[in-house]
């Protein structure tokens, strides 16, 4: 009988420490480091404008800016490799870098026919999981 007492006092002893240590790790902490993906998305979209030679009012969707398939853009900066990607049919691109903290350059390199916009400047932090970036080459059209 005092052996099971005994074993019961350990139980409901090691009951409670279970119970303290819970409320301790419910109680407030500081926050938690930043967990989020370890790269950062760069997308956006590259189109080319104006498609007609007169600004209409309403605008035309027919002259609305269209598409740029293959344009090479290029992404520096912030102590990366230079990187590169091309833009899709639909005129989409999409960069995948390690999450970085800085300021990076992206340019748009000359395409036949099309004035390359200027170059953009993206500043970026750690946590930024994603970023849009969208560029307008010029047609020249007037």
């Amino acid at each position: 009988m005092a052996g099971r007492r005994a074993w019961m006092t350990v139980g409901l002893l090691l009951g409670l420490f279970v119970l303290v240590v819970a409320v301790v790790q419910l109680g407030p902490h500081p926050p938690a480091p930043y967990s989020g993906p370890p790269y950062t998305v760069i997308s956006g979209f590259v189109s080319a404008g104006p498609t007609c030679p007169v600004v209409r009012d309403p605008p035309a969707s027919a002259c609305a800016p269209q598409p740029v398939a293959g344009a090479t853009l290029e992404l520096q900066g912030a102590g990366l490799e230079t990187q590169r990607t091309t833009s899709e049919l639909d005129g989409h691109y999409l960069f995948r870098i390690p999450a970085v903290r800085g300021t990076l350059t992206l340019t748009a390199l000359p395409l036949q026919g099309l004035r390359p916009p200027a170059p953009m400047t993206l500043t970026l932090r750690p946590d930024q999981p994603r970023l849009r970036a969208d560029l307008a080459y010029d047609t020249g059209i007037r």
